[in-house]
């Protein structure tokens, strides 16, 4: 009997499932963002009204970049 780290089909399936857990977390984000504003997309609320005026670009600008910062950060670990 072959041990599981000597079997070449274990070995493959496993290098190609290492993107999965972070396709999964990033698709779960999306549908969660996306189901956030239904009601902009079913005209109840006009795009251009579904902003927060409290916050301004330059924290969504920072928030974004720290987002792609620790992304890479963990790509690169």
């Amino acid at each position: 009997m072959k041990k599981a780290y000597t079997n070449r089909l274990f070995l493959g399936l496993a290098a190609v499932t290492i993107p999965f857990p972070f396709l999964g977390n990033e698709f779960g984000w999306i549908t969660a963002e996306v189901g956030r504003q239904p009601w902009i997309v079913y005209n109840l609320l006009r795009t251009s009204e579904g902003y927060s005026a409290t916050v301004p670009a330059v924290q969504v600008l920072f928030s974004i970049v720290m987002f792609t910062l620790i992304y890479a950060l963990l790509f690169a670990t």
